[in-house]
């Protein structure tokens, strides 16, 4: 799960009924000794 989605759905659960996740950029980041999927994003919330 990435920051996004968790912050998503911390949303969520406060009471925001209206939450979306627009991805920007995905990339893989090469980060000895693994490859990490990173992305940029924005979380929209509405009350």
């Amino acid at each position: 799960m990435l920051v996004d989605e968790i912050f998503a759905e911390m949303a969520q659960r406060i009471g925001f009924s209206d939450v979306e996740i627009v991805v920007g950029a995905e990339r893989i980041a090469d980060v000895r000794p693994q490859k990490v999927k990173t992305r940029e994003s924005v979380v929209i919330i509405r009350k």
